[in-house]
């Protein structure tokens, strides 16, 4: 029976693609990718023959009659191989609503994994690996920023983002202000020539400021020194930890106030007309 192959590529250096990776670029006919001249120079750069290959773009903007695309070729029993620039196909990329179709018509899925900017920026931070969390891309604007770090002291372990040269300079200072004793580590362009990794304390940021190189992509990793900064009881509690990841993920003034009327025992409404009424002055 055909299936949707989800195909991990390399995050940088284009020697990390697996072997099993290697046999499914050179066996398969029909794939999909987030940006077609990228699977073109990877075949190129490992001597595959793309002649005899169907290659079609999807990405965030692809409708859907793209998706029928893909759910007529899997029903004709081919199978289908879906990859991003980089990395995972749904981690912070656009793969995963063609699952969910995917999933809907009853198809089968595979995936052949590789690499993960997650999980080596973990290894090589030196941060405690157990737990984690990992929510993609900071939300923009600096109140929602902060709002994602405060919600991090509730969620106990190593938190971990995504963010861009252009805001990595604001999201550190902003991390330097409120959160002064975090653990903080920065990698840079993981896997490729000039990667590079910090390791500092969020209020020595300045110290190292003029080190960081404003270019490529970016890992962020934080972890609360003292975990103990709403007691013991607080932290372990499985329902504010919950309400704060959603909050991390779903920035803004509601899910905000929820985790505060949780904490304080307080009318989540209460709190929220608060928060509206102090922004609006």
């Amino acid at each position: 029976m055909a299936k949707l192959i989800l195909l991990s590529l390399p995050i940088g250096n284009v020697d990390d693609i697996t072997l099993r990776g290697l046999k499914i670029l050179k066996e398969k006919k029909y794939f999909f990718a987030e940006d077609t001249r990228n699977l073109f120079e990877l075949l190129s750069h490992h001597a595959i023959s793309s002649h005899d290959k169907k290659i079609n773009s999807f990405h965030d903007h692809s409708d859907d009659n793209k998706l029928q695309t893909v759910i007529n070729i899997l029903q004709e029993n081919e199978d289908v191989v879906y990859v991003s620039d980089a990395g995972s196909p749904i981690v912070s990329d656009p793969g995963h609503p063609l699952v969910i179709h995917v999933l809907k018509n009853n198809i089968e899925i595979d995936s052949v994994p590789g690499v993960s900017s997650v999980i080596l920026g973990l290894e090589l931070s030196g941060l405690p690996p157990i737990p984690f969390h990992f929510y993609g891309f900071l939300p923009r604007g600096n109140s929602a920023i902060k709002e994602a770090f405060f919600l991090c002291k509730m969620s106990k372990g190593t938190s971990i983002f995504f963010e861009s040269g252009q805001r990595i300079v604001e999201t550190l200072e902003i991390l330097e202000k409120y959160c002064p004793d975090f653990k903080v580590v920065v990698a840079r362009e993981l896997t490729k020539k000039f990667q590079s990794v910090y390791r500092f304390l969020a209020k020595d940021f300045q110290a190292i400021k003029d080190q960081l190189i404003l270019k490529g992509e970016f890992v962020l990793l934080i972890y609360e020194k003292d975990q103990s900064f709403l007691g013991s009881n607080l932290c372990q509690n499985e329902e504010l930890i919950k309400l704060a990841n959603k909050a991390i993920l779903t920035p803004g003034p509601k899910s905000f106030s929820k985790v505060l009327a949780h904490i304080l025992s307080k009318d989540t409404k209460e709190i929220y007309s608060a928060i509206v009424k102090k922004e609006s002055k």
